[in-house]
């Protein structure tokens, strides 16, 4: 939890300092080429933010798709499930993974004797 409050009042200060941050690393790379550094800077935060808006909405659709799934046959907190998915999928190769498995795996601890669990996954049920 202290590295959490150390990591978020570094970011503070560095949102606050941006244009002086950006300045001196300009002055950094560019080698007297202000211009084209200045030119290359702006291409490129220009292109990690359409990457990042299209990687949004692909997160989006499929929370969409997946927290309607989850609701058709018939999870608790299909939204929430949803919602989560669009804030996993974020992390690289795993976030996806751990988001789909663990709603499969929450009504383990309700399978009892007789009763089927088809809660999560909709293809199978387990009979017992």
């Amino acid at each position: 939890m202290a590295t959490v409050a150390i990591v978020v009042v570094f970011l503070i200060f560095l949102l606050l300092g941006r244009g002086d941050l950006q300045e001196r690393f300009i002055r950094l790379v560019s080698a007297g080429r202000y211009s084209k550094t200045n030119i290359a800077i702006a291409d490129a935060s220009h292109r990690v933010g359409r990457y990042l808006l299209i990687q949004l909405g692909v997160n989006i659709t499929y929370g969409i798709i997946f927290g309607v799934g989850l609701w058709l046959i018939g999870v608790p907190s299909a939204v929430l499930w949803g919602l989560l998915i669009i804030l996993f999928r974020y992390i690289p190769f795993v976030g996806a993974l751990i988001i789909a498995v663990v709603p499969f795996l929450r009504p383990l601890p309700l399978i009892s004797a007789g009763i089927c669990c088809c809660y999560p996954s909709g293809c199978f049920c387990c009979s017992i």
